[in-house]
């Protein structure tokens, strides 16, 4: 004997446009999300950190979203944001470390 489908199992409709969606993960170490957001926030776009900073863009790119700084680039990173006013050398330098020591 066969068994028959039971149609009234079927969706009746499309489900409604975004319910249900896991809520996305943030991207990124806490660095990569702190360093997006300086940037986002004060206008910078990433051809332009490169040029006061002197790294290559795929090093910043690499800062946005993969990998934090080693030592020198958290440096680089300083030195631009000062050049660029946005604190003292020293401030940005102390809360980049302490966000790249964080795992």
């Amino acid at each position: 004997m066969r068994r028959r489908f039971n149609q009234a199992l079927l969706p009746k409709e499309p489900p409604k446009r975004g319910e249900n969606l896991p809520k996305p993960k943030p991207i990124g170490s806490s660095f990569n999300q702190w360093f997006r957001h300086k940037l986002e926030e004060n206008g910078v776009t990433v051809a332009y950190f490169c040029r006061v900073s002197g790294q290559p863009y795929p090093t910043v790119r690499g800062w946005l979203y993969r990998c934090n700084p080693h030592v020198w680039g958290q440096c680089r990173i300083a030195e631009a944001f000062e050049k660029m006013g946005f604190g003292k050398y020293e401030d940005i330098r102390e809360a980049i470390r302490v966000l790249c020591d964080k795992k």
